[in-house]
């Protein structure tokens, strides 16, 4: 073959395999239109995914097809083509896990949910006139969609999935009618009877929305819990999809441990400097740290105490685009919850991202100060400023829109990395000196991590079948100081969604590549996280496979040579 052939051939490889990623983009648009408009494809306004099966051999199809294009990559391949191609092969591949060794065929509870978002239609991505019309379709689908999925709910589910459905489900029924009369309100009135008529109408459907929510609230109540575990050999499987590792969750499971055992030590150690009497009063102590300013109002000071903070440092870039807002989060479930809500990544004209902080109404002023003095606490909130702002989710998001990936930009929930990013970031944070004449801070730090590590060895050791729930979680509640109640609580929820245990997961893999690429000056400790964040959103074996790309073409400037990860492939 001549060099003219031969890169005629790589041209049509790497045609076909952007073809593939394209096609298993379009499917899961299809398959969960929630996702699509929260990533800003509006031509799915309105729509609902079908109630019917997922087809077992067409996800299989996508993945194998896939798999086949990725070996036919030659190794100097574009890198954004092949993490692209990489990250949409394991999406596939764990479509057909879940339809196959899950035997979970159709939309499960929560992702029936999801379709109930109606939070797209507030952001002005179209005249309000486009959006209302977009809404009325939307709601009057939506009583049958609920009602057709509500029959395909198992008679068991997992008892975390139950509890998190019943409480999401119910949260919808209000949150519906809430985002129903703020853009009713939007809309205006003017004295025509036509708008008058039309958010009558819109009131209504909204109504009959808000009872599908409640009715399929019900349905979830009415289903028997059930452990739903995955077993040694399905978590390995799992996981091996989902993020490329390879290793054996036990010997995962006693990773996490060490690190639990490391983190009560460290807790232990910073409670004696700082002379509190042990880590239950130093996390107590927390609480006597309240601001007298609005918690959006002390968020931003942080926040931009922070930026100069990093900057000072430079290990990592600091270039952002799209501005960041902070809002109260008003409504059902808002009293602890932080949510960073991304900027669609494919609207044309980028909306700002948002930070969601719990803001309880002034009536209810004395619940709003002890869940502040409980979660959003002074030296709590710069953990939460730097996980969620900078160098954490907004910063990453950031890096990320600088790429060319869809597939990278648009499911935030591919992976656990994002999470695991966001969680390093609280750690290096204090590693280079932000906890420095603030004891406290290195405690709200210590505490999260802690927590986080707690929850991925409930993760493990439940699927694993290693500790029965009563057991896994009374060393939560001894670990981390928590009630029986929320003990019990965080371990179902871990057991029925790996989310919150990947944080540690995912954060320890970024602590373990670190140390592989010897990125021990600014320079190269600047260049790795660089790297890392420009990935996006990816499974763990995607964003090492990355970075060594970038390593071998020169992309990384000023890192030290790496080193193989057998554990991440």
């Amino acid at each position: 073959m001549t060099s003219s052939d031969s890169s005629v051939a790589v041209s049509g490889a790497e045609h076909a395999a952007a073809s593939c990623v394209s096609d298993i983009v379009a499917y899961l648009f299809g398959q969960y239109p929630s996702a699509a408009r929260q990533a800003g494809r509006h031509e799915l306004d309105g729509c609902l995914p079908l109630s019917c099966a997922r087809s077992a051999v067409g996800h299989g199809v996508l993945a194998a097809t896939a798999a086949r294009h990725l070996g036919a990559l030659p190794d100097d391949a574009d890198p954004e083509l092949r993490a692209d191609l990489d990250a949409a092969m394991r999406m596939a591949e764990g479509e057909r896990f879940r339809a196959t060794e899950l035997a979970q065929p159709h939309l499960t509870p929560l992702e029936v949910l999801a379709e109930t978002d109606l939070s797209p239609f507030l952001r002005p991505y179209a005249p309000l006139t486009e959006r209302l019309d977009a809404l009325d379709t939307h709601l009057s689908r939506l009583p049958s969609f609920l009602a057709e999925a509500a029959d395909t709910v198992p008679a068991r589910l997992p008892a975390g999935e139950r509890l998190l459905a019943v409480e999401q489900a119910q949260a919808q029924a209000i949150t519906i009618g809430n985002v129903v009369r703020q853009l009713n309100q939007a809309e205006g009135t003017d004295g025509r009877a036509r708008r008058a008529v039309a958010a009558e109408g819109r009131i209504a459907a909204g109504e009959a929305a808000s009872v599908a929510c409640a009715d399929f609230a019900r349905v979830a109540a009415a289903t028997r819990p059930s452990p739903g575990l995955l077993g040694p050999d399905r978590l390995a499987e799992f996981l091996r999809i989902k993020e490329g590792i390879d290793r054996r969750p036990g010997d995962l499971l006693e990773e996490a441990i060490e690190e639990v055992a490391s983190l009560l030590s460290a807790l232990d150690s910073a409670a004696r400097d700082m002379g509190a009497g042990g880590r239950r009063a130093a996390c107590e102590l927390m609480a006597d740290h309240v601001s007298d300013t609005p918690v959006t109002e002390h968020l931003a000071s942080v926040i931009q105490r922070l930026r100069d903070f990093w900057e000072h440092l430079d290990v990592v870039s600091m270039d952002t685009v799209v501005p960041l807002e902070i809002r109260p989060a008003v409504g059902p479930g808002t009293a602890t919850a932080v949510e960073f809500s991304l900027s669609p990544p494919l609207e044309p004209i980028r909306q700002p991202h948002i930070l969601y902080l719990p803001e309880l109404p002034a009536a209810n002023e004395d619940a709003r100060f002890q869940a502040r003095r409980r979660y959003l606490n002074d030296p709590m909130i710069n953990v939460i400023a730097v996980h969620e702002v900078y160098v954490g989710h907004y910063l990453h998001a950031e890096a990320a829109a600088r790429g060319p990936s869809v597939v990278r930009a648009c499911f935030p929930s591919i992976t656990g990395y994002a999470e695991g990013w966001a969680h390093y970031a609280e750690e290096l944070a204090v590693e280079y000196g932000l906890a420095d004449g603030q004891p406290l801070v290195r405690i709200a730090q210590l505490k999260s991590a802690l927590e986080s590590a707690v929850r991925l060895v409930s993760y493990l050791s439940m699927h694993l079948m290693r500790s029965p729930f009563a057991e896994a979680a009374a060393l939560a509640a001894r670990s981390c100081d928590w009630s029986a109640e929320r003990a019990a609580r965080e371990v179902l929820v871990v057991a029925a969604d790996p989310t919150p245990a990947m944080y540690t997961l995912a954060k320890l893999r970024i602590r373990e590549w670190r140390a592989a690429v010897s990125a021990a000056s600014r320079p190269s400790l600047k260049a790795f996280h660089d790297r890392l964040m420009r990935c996006g959103n990816a499974p763990l074996a995607t964003v090492w496979r990355y970075y060594l790309d970038g390593e071998h073409d020169g992309t990384v400037a000023g890192a030290g040579g790496p080193t193989t990860n057998a554990e991440v492939r």
